[in-house]
């Protein structure tokens, strides 16, 4: 996806290796392409692009007062520190790509967090942190055939996020744009409420991109019976107002009780 992204939009890809301790020099040299899914979510090889989202792994150790960060934020790279302009860099092309490879290391990551407007550190945008680079002792258990059970390393504790799962979604509001695969193929019982939680979790439908079209038989999984619809209608007639509530606030709950159809949802 960064190459496609860079590729469509001439963008250019920085790369950021893994530094090692000496004892793990020779072990990360080989897993320069490993995937990150192997090497618990901390990249040998970082590939970014200014404006890539971006997920935090761990939690920086020197980020532990900011609440606000933590395993799982999603964010936007917006910048570096040094400025990637005054770094030394090597280049090589993939794919009709230049990438830019930096001869040392970065200090700072630029991070805007998602849904964040707020001042998190003087100086910088509102919802923007530095990201510095995490000392850590990567597991490698599931890469068979190394002399080594871990290496230690300094990198950006980051991943790619061009896409979340419909369980990283619950509780999140998108204010960009959504794209959704709604055939979700995972088995052993995912839940049809798939596309409901990633539909219901954006503020407008502009920018919205369905992969595969939606049929009539993935709709009839919302159908509530019967019973859930005649509950529905019951639990409606039982909201009561107090005696002391305001004019205003009984006009609200006037309109909301107006808008409350649950019968038509059998159609």
């Amino acid at each position: 996806m960064v190459f496609r992204i860079a590729q469509m939009h001439n963008i250019p890809v920085y790369e950021m290796l893994a530094v090692p301790c000496a004892r793990s020099k020779h072990i990360v040299d080989r897993l320069a392409n490993a995937d990150d899914n192997l090497t618990e979510r901390i990249p040998m090889k970082l590939l970014f692009y200014i404006g890539m989202p971006v997920m935090v792994t761990r939690k920086h150790p020197a980020l532990v007062e900011a609440d606000v960060i933590a395993n799982g934020v999603v964010g936007t790279i917006v910048g570096t520190h040094p400025p990637l302009e005054m770094l030394d860099v090597t280049t090589y092309d993939v794919s009709q790509v230049v990438i830019h490879r930096l001869v040392r290391s970065l200090e700072l990551l630029l991070i805007k967090l998602h849904d964040c407007d707020t001042t998190l550190v003087n100086g910088f945008p509102d919802g923007v942190v530095g990201l510095p680079p995490l000392h850590i002792s990567v597991r490698l258990k599931q890469i068979p055939n190394l002399s080594q059970a871990s290496v230690t390393i300094d990198q950006f504790a980051i991943v790619p996020a061009f896409a979340c799962t419909t369980e990283k979604l619950q509780g999140k509001t998108c204010h960009d744009g959504v794209v959704v695969t709604p055939l979700d193929r995972r088995r052993c019982g995912v839940p049809f409420q798939t596309l409901y939680v990633a539909l219901s979790r954006a503020v407008s439908l502009a920018g919205l991109t369905l992969t595969e079209p939606i049929t009539r038989g993935y709709l009839d999984n919302f159908k509530p019976t019967q019973v859930i619809t005649s509950e529905m209608r019951r639990l409606i007639e039982l909201v009561a107002l107090p005696p002391y509530i305001s004019v205003v606030e009984t006009n609200l709950f006037n309109q909301w009780k107006a808008r409350q159809h649950p019968g038509e949802l059998e159609t």
